[in-house]
């Protein structure tokens, strides 16, 4: 692993700033109740939104939203390998223990568009509901998968959160 060359941290600092923008945007819509955020979630997450939940929600989103925003270039490595231990590419990965936020970055991630699914934006809002100190969230499926899990595994899978931010984020941008 090696430190992010400069354009790889052109390219992330663009990632994180457009995943602070989605989140902390979809923060704001949940709280004026704005129907296309409670309806994604309440699709993802499989539950039927009320005062308190849509307050829970927003203030985890503004969480992940000031973590991703105080990410900085030494939060970042590079992984020149990109492979899991099972050989298949991988995006990101993070330590869910690790109080101070790095982040090992691949190719994968350099060449995925910079917002929508499977996004930069949307990996650095995957990785950052990882860490326990943020949301603490584990991969229990991905892609379509999230349609089949319980609403207690979708709450605690990072992909959710991701889907659910990403879509939005398509949302503003149409």
């Amino acid at each position: 692993m090696r430190p992010l060359s400069n354009n790889e941290w052109d390219v992330t600092r663009q990632a994180r700033d457009n995943a602070v923008s989605i989140v902390r945007t979809a923060s704001n819509a949940l709280r004026n109740n704005e129907e296309v955020i409670v309806g994604l979630i309440g699709t993802y997450m499989n539950v039927r939104m009320v005062d308190s939940r849509r307050e829970s929600y927003a203030n985890m989103f503004t969480r992940i939203g000031d973590t991703i925003q105080n990410l900085q270039r030494d939060n970042f490595r590079f992984d020149t390998h990109g492979v899991d231990e099972q050989g298949r590419p991988y995006y990101a990965e993070v330590d869910p223990n690790d109080a101070n936020h790095r982040v090992v970055l691949t190719t994968t991630f350099m060449n995925a568009s910079p917002i929508g699914v499977d996004s930069q934006a949307g990996t650095l809002i995957h990785e950052a509901t990882h860490w326990n100190d943020v949301r603490g969230t584990d991969d229990h499926g991905y892609g379509d998968d999230i349609h089949v899990l319980s609403s207690l595994l979708n709450r605690n899978n990072a992909e959710t959160w991701e889907r659910i931010l990403e879509l939005y984020g398509d949302h503003l941008n149409s």
